[in-house]
């Protein structure tokens, strides 16, 4: 039999695993590897105000909750003697992103200060031939009929009802499958109202309103959302109670001549 040779296997070295991004991250890092003459300097770290780890491992619920109120009073100290002495620096502040600050310029924002005069007797001009200037002048007191849709939801009706009840000269009316077409002939025939209101409602919820000025328009829809009533809200006083004193719309930034149209039309039928 021939004889079998046992080779022995000689295991080579593992080679270290080097990750790229640690080395050039160190090399980078190395001030021996940088050139003459450059100076490294190290990235300013953030200053951490946060919880240590170690607070969640503090079984007694009053020890940790003591703690982490001490700690947050530490950070609080610690943020107002830095910010401090970025002050004392000459640092700007910070400017916080908002929408009004990244909103694009409009060409048909009125701004008096920045408008010009021509731009000016364009938009009394717009103001003057208004389809509304007449219930700016006063010259008509606003009636405003509220109905809804067709077989309309109890919110949808509870909402109607709480619109009567906050505009004056106001009146609820269902439409028993009337068109809106209709509604507004006979309103322009009877000349008892000025105003129209539809509540539009969709999966049993009020999420919409249609608003019809008579007798030629305008005509402008507005959506609803979250509709709360005043029995839901939790309020002192008593819900049943409504005063007397007149309903205000608060109107920001409808500086554009759109907005100018919408706000008037969201305000024509309150007296």
């Amino acid at each position: 039999m021939a004889k079998m040779r046992k080779e022995k296997v000689r295991s080579k070295p593992a080679k270290p695993r080097i990750d790229p991004k640690s080395a050039t991250e160190g090399d980078a890092a190395d001030p021996a590897d940088a050139p003459a003459g450059d100076e490294v300097q190290a990235p300013a770290a953030k200053p951490d105000f946060g919880i240590p780890q170690y607070v969640n491992d503090i079984r007694n619920k009053i020890l940790r909750r003591e703690l982490v109120q001490k700690l947050k009073r530490k950070a609080k100290k610690e943020k107002k003697k830095l910010r401090a002495e970025l002050a004392e620096k000459g640092v700007p502040k910070q400017v916080p992103r908002t929408i009004e600050s990244t909103r694009e310029k409009d060409e048909t924002t009125v701004q008096i200060p920045e408008t010009t005069e021509e731009d000016l007797e364009e938009v009394q001009l717009d103001l003057q031939n208004d389809e509304l200037s007449q219930y700016f002048e006063q010259s008509y007191e606003p009636k405003v009929l509220v109905t809804y849709a067709d077989n309309a939801n109890k919110k949808s009706v509870s909402f109607g009802h709480e619109l009567c009840r906050i505009i004056p000269n106001s009146h609820s009316f269902f439409r028993k499958r009337a068109s809106i077409k209709k509604i507004v002939e006979s309103c322009k025939k009877e000349g008892s109202y000025t105003d129209i209101v539809v509540i539009n409602e969709n999966m049993n919820k009020p999420n919409g309103l249609l608003l019809i000025h008579l007798p030629d328009g305008p005509t402008a829809h507005f959506r609803l959302s979250n509709v709360k009533l005043s029995r839901k809200m939790h309020i002192k006083v008593d819900r049943r109670e409504f005063t007397q004193h007149r309903p205000e719309v608060i109107l920001n930034n409808f500086t554009t001549r759109l907005g100018y149209t919408v706000s008037s039309r969201s305000s024509d039928h309150r007296p």
